[in-house]
Formats: structure tokens, C-alpha cells, sequence
């Protein structure tokens, strides 16, 4: 879900601000998102990985609420927060935390594949979603399909949590 994400921040976020006339409120989301992101990285490097991803998948969901809301509403601080909160949950929680969760679910060769097969599938939904969104913007509007990638962003993620806490 972070990955989806943060491609369609700075896919479908960057387009509907600048038809907004607001081109560099897009740009400025992304970069407070990398960038906080990546700083907050570095304070959270103890959390256990099975910790580190529901408090990040939680993040994720409030930030992209957010970043979305002030996006759809052209309203800068919602959509600065959210991308704070967006990077956060997604560079400094979600990233580290499942690969690492990866790292330790496997051992020896099957390490490289299980590390290769976690790349492949943040990749597919780094370009999957914002390619997604994107042709729903074009089609419905840019409020119904940044609201509706919230919902499935919100599905997703309560299933991630109780398939961590081991509940089907």
C-alpha cells in the first residue's frame, strides 16, 4: 500500500493540483514526503518489524486521508501534513519494516528470492495503483477516484494488520 501510495502522490496528486493552479503545492507534497520520510527513518530503526508495520500501515492510511482530502479540496496544509505523515509511514515504518520482516522469515538462498519477490511486488504497486488512479481521474474525476483509492488504501491495509496478527 505505501509504495501505491507515494506513486500516486506523485502521479494524480501532482496533475489535479496543477489543473488546480497550484503546480508547485504537488512537487512540494512529494518532497516533504521523501524527505521527512527518509529523516524519520533514522529514528525508528529499532522497531521490530512486526510492530513497524501496522503502526506504519496506520500512518499510511491517516496520511494518505490527508494528502487526498487537501489534493481533491486544493487545500495546501492538509496536504502537507498528509505528506509528512504519508513518508513516514511508508519510508520510515512499511519499507524498512517488511523487508526486514522478509529478511528474518527466511534463510540462505531462499533470502536473496524471498528479498527479490518483496522488490517485485512494492514495484508492481508503485506503478499498478498510480497507473490505476490515474485512468480514474480521467474518468470519474479527480475527488471520486482519489476518495475511492482511499477506501481500497483502508481495505488493504486492516487486511495487512490481521494477516499480521495472524487472524484470516
Amino acid at each position: 500500500p505505501g509504495w501505491g501510495t507515494t506513486g500516486t502522490v506523485l502521479t494524480s496528486v501532482q496533475r489535479t493540483l496543477a489543473e488546480a493552479g497550484l503546480p508547485i503545492a504537488g512537487p512540494a507534497a512529494a518532497c516533504v514526503m521523501m524527505l521527512v520520510g527518509v529523516l524519520a527513518q533514522q529514528m525508528v530503526r529499532g522497531v521490530a518489524p512486526r510492530r513497524a508495520v501496522p503502526i506504519g500501515l496506520a500512518v499510511l492510511v491517516a496520511g494518505a486521508g490527508l494528502t487526498l482530502w487537501g489534493t481533491a479540496t486544493a487545500a495546501l496544509w492538509p496536504l502537507l501534513a498528509g505528506g509528512v505523515l504519508v513518508g513516514i509511514g511508508t519510508y520510515a515504518f512499511i519499507y524498512p519494516g517488511g523487508l526486514a520482516a522478509v529478511a528474518v522469515a527466511s534463510s540462505g538462498e531462499d533470502r536473496a528470492r524471498a528479498v527479490a519477490g518483496y522488490f517485485v511486488i512494492a514495484h508492481l504497486g508503485f506503478s499498478a495503483v498510480p497507473l490505476a488512479v490515474g485512468l480514474a481521474v480521467d474518468r470519474v474525476g479527480a475527488a471520486p477516484a482519489l476518495g475511492g483509492m482511499w477506501v481500497a488504501l483502508m481495505l488493504a491495509a486492516v487486511a495487512l494488520m490481521l494477516r499480521i496478527r495472524g487472524v484470516r
